[in-house]
This record gives structure tokens, sequence and C-alpha cells, in this order.
């Protein structure tokens, strides 16, 4: 048996070589003679560095709104974020999926080096004037960096 001690650093797998010789009474072949375990790493990695923000946006019924999601810094390496379009009952007046804007939600995938990207949602156009209204944009499930500033609240503004 071969104790190990346990620390909280992220780092590669190890490996431990035993070799047993022949003594006194026995002896051992040499090809039977040694065995190397690996010692598995058992920490977490820490989190990425790069942190993944959306910016708030406005746009007229009828067209399209643009919002931007951006990278802290460029990454060596790719970074994902899923994101959605939502109604946001706790905002005042919010607007509703399906008849002030189009629901829709996808992946940014941002290439090595990539701080920028953007994505659109479709407002729906009326015949009445009203106030402007709000939803929301929200980012999850990233992969390669962490949320910063995960909601947007997007406003649609009146053409009437």
């Amino acid at each position: 048996s071969v104790p190990t001690s346990g620390d909280s650093t992220d780092e590669p797998n190890g490996s431990v070589t035993v070799t047993v010789s022949s003594g006194t009474g026995y002896t051992v072949s040499q090809t039977d003679g040694s065995a190397t375990v690996t010692v598995s790493d058992d920490d977490d990695p820490p989190p990425p560095s790069v942190t993944i923000s959306i910016e708030d946006a406005s746009g007229e019924e009828g067209l399209w709104v643009t919002f931007k999601v951006t990278l802290s810094e460029a990454a060596d390496h790719q970074v994902k974020v899923r994101w959605d379009s939502d109604h946001a009952y706790d905002l005042d007046p919010y607007a509703i999926a399906g008849n002030e804007f189009w629901y829709m939600d996808g992946t940014l995938t941002f290439a090595p080096g990539q701080t920028e990207k953007s994505a659109s949602v479709y407002l729906n156009d009326d015949s009445y004037a009203e106030a402007d209204e709000l939803f929301r944009v929200r980012l999850s499930s990233p992969q390669g960096a962490t949320i910063a500033d995960g909601e947007a609240i997007m406003t649609i503004t009146d053409n009437d």
C-alpha cells in the first residue's frame, strides 16, 4: 500500500512506481518486479478567467433588434454560450413572446481570439400606438468562460 496526500491544486495525474527486489528466501523475476500506479488528480480546474457579458438594446416594431455579446478578453480556446429571448412579467410594461416579439434562441460560438458576437430577435409590428415594451435575452450554459452579465433588457419602441 502506498499512501498519497491530498491537496486542492488542479494538476496533471501523477504516477508512482513500486519495485520489489529479491531477498532472503524469495526471488522476484525481472518482468514482475515493478508496477506503476497512476495517482489521479481529483481537483476541479480553476474557473476560466474569460467572462461573457450581454448588452441591453432597443429596436422599433417591425424590425430586428440586435444585441451584442462580448468576452472580457480574447481566449486561446473556443467559447460557447446559449441565449434565448423571454418575456419579463416583472418589467413594466412587458412584451409577450409570440405577440410583441418572436421567441428565439441559439448558441454563439467564439473562435479563439474573437471577443464579440451578436444575434437578433424580430420585433412584431402592430397598428396601434402604445408605450415602449420590454423583454429579456438571457445567456446560459457557458463553455470555456463564465457569465459576468447574463441578462439584457430589450426595449421595443413603438412606430405608430
